[in-house]
């Protein structure tokens, strides 16, 4: 329905949101969304932690070179240092190494 207000319970899962199809303004690719700290003055808090797939990440940034011709890659976050990382059991909200690697290498893949 239209103007409907979408919360934490009936957002869609990630899969469910489709990967662009025309180049996004200035290149620009989301990872993730939501942070995991906790803090009482950000709203970025009020967003559930998620983070998109290396994959899909990769496939949008290749969108933005062969449909808009950009020569670079622009990602967005709202922390890409908690990028994959599980709030819950992360020792002092200590990156995750391994999916921050996968993810640059899927985005250095692409060019």
């Amino acid at each position: 329905t239209a103007g409907r207000f979408v919360n934490f319970w009936d957002r869609p899962d990630l899969d469910e949101i489709p990967d662009i199809v025309e180049p996004s303004m200035h290149g620009m690719v989301e990872v993730m969304r939501g942070c995991g700290r906790g803090c009482k003055f950000c709203d970025v808090t009020l967003r559930s932690l998620r983070y998109y797939s290396p994959e899909k990440v990769k496939r949008e940034i290749e969108v933005n070179i062969k449909k808009g011709g950009t020569k670079s890659a622009w990602i967005h976050s709202d922390d890409i240092f908690v990028y994959g990382m599980d709030p819950h059991t992360a020792k002092n909200m200590e990156p995750n190494r391994e999916a921050m690697e996968d993810l640059f290498k899927a985005i250095m893949s692409t060019g």
